[in-house]
């Protein structure tokens, strides 16, 4: 019995090291958790809505901000908008949720809605007015994308890696879309069940020697490379990387 009693406070004293040693990495992995657990309860809230209404709910629905265009060769394919119960314009769910959820660090960071109607994808214009594009759709499918935070540079969150995003890895690639999109750099996703898959990056950049070079198709590729002195700047794309580094693409 005390044997037990002093492993447990042995156990006890350890993980409380753990916090002090390293606050702000605990902190940060604690709003990762929040961030997992606010979209599936959005994914699950939707597909409650969609089980009642036969649609997704569509950007006025959720979105506290006004929708973006999305286009394919200058034709309309789906809108994105961004969900937090916080703001004032955000819509009311009632009676599925009391109030929708909202990133931990809201203004930082977003959670981003995607939703997609096939029957008017494709055949509108790009120019067509957001507030109107989807204001009779009924969306079939959805996607809601979040971004985690990361203290340490080698630091990869399992459900990331599952969810098919790796690192940063999740949205669409500039190149494919007219901006602006949801670009590569999104760490999570959740989507409806017939949403057969999700843009992922399969080639990652870092600097080196102050110009952004290829490093691997995944994160963790980019992190065994002795070239990329810099652990924290490694990006899912090309764009991303030119970007945010002023004079590193020529």
């Amino acid at each position: 019995m005390e044997v037990m009693v002093v492993l447990a406070l042995i156990a006890l004293i350890g993980g409380a090291i753990l916090v002090l040693v390293n606050p702000l990495q605990q902190t940060q992995k604690a709003r990762n958790v929040k961030r997992k657990h606010d979209l599936d309860v959005m994914r699950k809230i939707f597909e409650e809505w969609y089980t009642d209404k036969g649609c997704y709910p569509k950007p006025s629905d959720v979105c506290y901000d006004a929708p973006k265009n999305i286009c394919t060769s200058s034709q309309f394919d789906f809108q994105t908008c961004s969900i937090c119960g916080l703001e004032t314009t955000s819509p009311v769910l009632k009676p599925y949720l009391a109030q929708l959820p909202c990133d931990p660090k809201h203004g930082a960071y977003e959670y981003v809605y995607q939703p997609r109607d096939s029957t008017i994808s494709n055949t509108k214009s790009c120019s067509v007015d957001a507030q109107s594009a989807m204001s009779s759709a009924c969306p079939e499918e959805f996607v809601i994308y979040t971004k985690f935070e990361y203290a340490a540079a080698d630091y990869v969150d399992s459900d990331s890696v599952n969810s098919g995003c790796s690192r940063l890895g999740c949205g669409l690639n500039k190149s494919q879309a007219i901006a602006p999109t949801p670009a590569y750099g999104f760490d999570y996703v959740v989507t409806s069940p017939n949403k057969s898959s999700v843009s992922t990056s399969n080639r990652y950049y870092c600097i080196s020697n102050g110009i952004c070079n290829e490093c691997g198709t995944d994160y963790k590729a980019c992190l065994a490379q002795s070239g990329c002195t810099n652990k924290n700047s490694i990006y899912p794309s090309l764009n991303q990387c030119c970007s945010e580094n002023s004079g590193a693409c020529h």
